[in-house]
């Protein structure tokens, strides 16, 4: 897993049929002011360009999703503190920053890849240091249950089964 790989970029909300879109931008070419750009499309018109990114943090390779709950989320790497998580229960109109790489325990991870299951946010993710699914630098896999309020500890990939049937109890 690497940058190579596509993340999800647009999102359809099925509560009001508004689609979100993501995308790495900086105003200054890659500096200290990349990250998520955000555009939300309305009754089939797009949304001025943003003048920020979402976070607080230089980031990259967004995914954005929409939780069965209508949360817009977006998920991100930082490179200094893995996985970040912003969020919003506004459609957009405001924005919280979460640093969910510390918060499940994998400071490493970059490269995120994202899906949604009702309120239940999966991610795997590469690492940059460390073992991880028995290899060096290899991936792991996150959780949130709770639209991306928490987040589990990171687990290696063949736990994922056994997390997964956990959960189903």
């Amino acid at each position: 897993q690497s940058n190579y790989g596509m993340c999800r970029r647009v999102a359809m909300d099925p509560n009001n049929g508004n689609v979100y879109a993501a995308w790495t931008m900086s105003h200054t070419g890659g500096g200290d002011d990349r990250g998520t750009g955000f555009n939300t499309m309305k009754d089939g018109v797009w949304g001025e360009l943003p003048p920020d990114r979402l976070e607080s943090v230089r980031v990259g390779w967004p995914n954005i999703g929409v939780t069965a709950s209508g949360r817009i989320f977006s998920i991100t790497h930082s490179g200094a503190s893995g996985m970040h998580f912003v969020y919003s229960d506004d459609e957009g109109a405001t924005w919280n920053d979460i640093t969910a790489g510390l918060e499940a325990d994998d400071p490493s991870g970059v490269w995120p890849r994202a899906a949604v299951d009702g309120d239940n946010i999966h991610v795997v993710i590469s690492r940059t240091d460390g073992e991880g699914s028995g290899l060096v630098n290899g991936i792991k896999y996150l959780r949130s249950t709770d639209g991306g309020d928490t987040w589990d500890t990171a687990r290696d990939i063949e736990d994922l089964f056994l997390y997964t049937a956990d959960a189903n109890a």
